[in-house]
């Protein structure tokens, strides 16, 4: 402050004077009325004073700096500013502090991006000053995602789409519209039952958000059940037991999904022979029911059941062992196609006499489940052996005959005993006895004894035995004796027969004036290795063949 600003006209008679005014400087704080002194003092230093008031003024602008700055939106999707965040150190030239003031400090989601405000800087002397900043407003707050359930259906193709509004429950964002998508969105008959999906938000700005719910995938649609008739043979037990292959004739279920099939009844027996009515069910995976119905035609078993065996071969006259083992039977009913005796058909292993060869046997079982079943058993009967003899026999005293020189004809093991009905075999070294009479009998390979056949033993001199010398031989090779023969039989009885048995009465050779003498080899009966026959005694036998002139019996002897 200069005196000449409060001086009004201060002086001296004596001259000039000296002002001084104080105080004389001001700052901000001395704003408004201040009281000031002038003090005049004259050249003799004199001096006087007077007071004076000064008012101090600002009217210097204050000075306004601006920023740039970004906000983010609330979720509310809002935001709010202060000055003294787009302030950057206005100020004013007192040093005193300044106001500031902004034109807008309220943004919402329609301010998304850059935005131009005014800072206004006032100071306490109410002078101003303003600057601009950039407020770029961001939403980067994500959408709010809100799921629920959903149930869907598949349609006639086993296919069901689903759209993120079914599982939307409000979802959405403060600042507007947001775009829904839904993962998975297809379902198949494979996806049956809750599955899990995800929705997806994405608002305008790019914010993204998700929630998880749960889709459930029905079918109410029915499978289709196709059926086909069938027969079905009882098996050897009189049961049968059928499977849903058997009877399904290709159920499916549209929606390509599997069908699980059943059947209301599966096993059968004898009672059930004819036609069965037999219901398929298919069932979905969606556990969707359709049905339909076949028919089962049950037929009696073909193969026997019964098993049957008998004690065949037997010899004729012996009893016949029949015997149904299968096991089965609880029942049991014989036949027979011919004259044969039961000692009782109603039971299992019944047995029978008078039976003949080939005579078939039938029994008919009853089974525990009431089924009947049927089997056969054929008889092989064999034939006794006939021993052939001559009723009365001559032998020569002199030879000493045993019951080994017997004579009997026929295949198999000759036995004689003393009595009819003895059992015990003479031995062969036994002698023969005058007047005895012999009964033998012939048992064959199988086992069958002929009937007895009787013999009258005489013992005589031999006066009309040949030759002695003629009835021996010796098969050799050596020229000599090598052939059996009786001299002038085939000059005397051409129509004559000779034949040779052994010592148990089997022939083993037959010839005639068309065959050679016999050589020691047997061409009847069992042939062995080359037919020689060992040495030893045999019987020949010869019909003379001329009506009047009666058979001969003898002895040879084969030496070799």
């Amino acid at each position: 402050l200069t005196t000449g600003l409060v001086d009004q006209g201060s002086g001296d008679a004596c001259g000039n004077v000296t002002l001084e005014v104080a105080p004389s400087s001001f700052t901000a704080m001395d704003l408004g009325g201040n009281t000031v002194t002038l003090t005049v003092t004259d050249a003799n230093e004199n001096t006087a004073t007077c007071t004076a008031t000064v008012t101090v003024v600002d009217k210097v602008a204050p000075t306004a700096n601006c920023q740039d700055i970004t906000v983010e939106l609330d979720t509310r999707g809002s935001a709010t500013i202060s000055p003294s965040e787009v302030d950057q150190g206005s100020g004013d030239n007192s040093g005193s502090s300044v106001s500031l003031f902004l034109d807008r400090a309220d943004f919402d989601c329609s301010d998304v991006g850059q935005n131009t405000v005014t800072l206004r800087v006032a100071d306490g002397s109410q002078n101003t000053a303003s600057c601009t900043a950039t407020v770029t407003v961001q939403d980067t707050t994500p959408p709010t995602a809100l799921c629920k359930a959903a149930t869907l259906e598949l349609n006639a193709n086993g296919e069901a789409s689903l759209t993120a509004d079914l599982v939307d429950d409000g979802s959405g964002d403060a600042c507007g519209n947001v775009t829904l998508e839904v993962s998975p969105s297809n379902f198949t008959v494979r996806d049956l039952g809750e599955n899990t999906v995800r929705l997806m938000l994405t608002d305008q700005q790019g914010n993204t958000a998700s929630c998880q719910t749960t889709v459930t995938v029905a079918d109410n649609q029915a499978p289709t059940a196709i059926c086909k008739d069938i027969i079905v043979e009882l098996d050897t037990m009189g049961s049968a037991t059928i499977g849903v292959t058997d009877i399904d004739n290709g159920s499916y279920d549209s929606k390509g999904g599997g069908v699980s099939l059943a059947l209301d009844r599966t096993d059968f027996s004898c009672s059930d022979i004819g036609e069965n009515s037999v219901t398929l069910t298919a069932t979905d995976n969606g556990g969707n029911i359709a049905s339909c119905t076949a028919t089962v035609l049950i037929q009696e078993v073909t193969a026997p059941l019964a098993i049957v065996t008998n004690s065949g071969p037997v010899c004729r006259g012996s009893a016949f062992q029949l015997n149904e083992i299968s096991g089965l039977g609880t029942s049991w009913s014989w036949t027979s196609s011919g004259d044969a005796i039961f000692n009782d058909p109603g039971i299992q292993n019944p047995e029978v006499t008078n039976v003949s060869n080939g005579e078939e046997f039938t029994v008919t079982i009853t089974l525990v489940n009431g089924c009947t079943s049927i089997g056969t058993t054929v008889a092989l009967v064999l034939e006794a052996p006939v021993l052939k003899t001559k009723s009365e026999q001559q032998f020569c005293i002199l030879e000493t005959p045993t019951v080994s020189d017997l004579m009997a004809s026929g295949y198999g093991n000759i036995r004689w005993y003393a009595e009819e009905n003895g059992t015990a075999a003479l031995k062969s070294d036994i002698p023969l006895a005058d007047g005895a009479m012999y009964y033998g009998a012939l048992e064959n390979g199988d086992g069958c004894v002929s009937e007895k056949v009787v013999v009258r033993v005489a013992l005589e001199n031999c006066n009309k035995l040949d030759d002695p010398g003629k009835r021996g031989f010796s098969p050799n090779g050596d020229g000599i004796n090598d052939t059996f023969s009786i001299y002038g039989l085939r000059e005397d009885y051409p129509n004559y027969s000779m034949t040779i048995y052994n010592r148990n009465g089997s022939m083993v050779y037959k010839g005639n004036i068309d065959t050679p003498d016999w050589d020691g080899s047997s061409d009847h009966g069992l042939v062995l290795g080359d037919g020689k026959l060992p040495s030893g005694v045999y019987y020949y036998k010869i019909e003379f063949g001329d009506g009047t002139t009666a058979q001969a019996l003898g002895i040879v002897f084969l030496n070799r």
